[in-house]
């Protein structure tokens, strides 16, 4: 959440956003909706890991091997020295063989490449679909021509006037999070 006392939103933030809702000007509730979401991010942003797949499996892997050691470790000592070790708590070689499986697990769903998502954006993007829905009484569509250089429409204008005064960084890539957003409310409505 902002720490000083400037709006995240100019006037001109504001009109923007209206122009892409193709709306005179923004209702107090839907302008307040938009400032929560923002905040939202921004607190949101602040968290998003930013370690690659690569990073997150690497250390999965090393989790996955350090417990198999201390498994083996722990077999081999009699119940009086593991009491010595751990008293009160007392993890068993079974809790390291679990997490070994639960490494694993955690391996097999984190794909080794793609498009590395930034969660705190998506969410942003998710909030602005409500926001949209509610603002204009339309759902929130994707509109794609290669003649006008890709993807274009309300909906993203809206989205990038929101996104580019409080991440200008982000915007690149906000395609796809719009994509995967509108891919599953869509399905959430069937």
């Amino acid at each position: 959440m902002p720490t000083d006392d400037k709006p995240i939103y100019s006037e001109n933030d504001f009109a923007e956003m209206a122009k892409a809702l193709q709306m005179e000007e923004l209702p107090q509730n839907v302008r307040d909706h938009i400032v929560t979401a923002a905040e939202g991010y921004r607190w949101a942003a602040r968290y998003d890991t930013f370690i690659s797949r690569a990073e997150k499996r690497q250390l999965i892997k090393r989790i996955r091997r350090q417990a198999e050691k201390l498994e083996a470790s722990l077999r081999k000592l009699d119940h009086e020295t593991g009491q010595l070790l751990d008293p009160h708590v007392r993890i068993s070689p079974d809790d390291l063989g679990v997490l070994q499986i639960r490494a694993q697990e955690a391996l097999e769903i984190i794909p080794e490449s793609s498009h590395e998502p930034y969660r705190a954006r998506r969410s942003f993007v998710e909030d602005l679909a409500k926001i949209y829905k509610e603002a204009t009484g339309d759902e929130p569509k994707r509109r794609y021509d290669p003649a006008k250089g890709g993807e274009y429409g309300p909906f993203r204008d809206f989205v990038l006037a929101a996104l580019e005064p409080i991440a200008p960084h982000e915007t690149s890539g906000v395609d796809g999070d719009i994509k995967t957003v509108l891919r599953k409310r869509k399905k959430s409505a069937s």
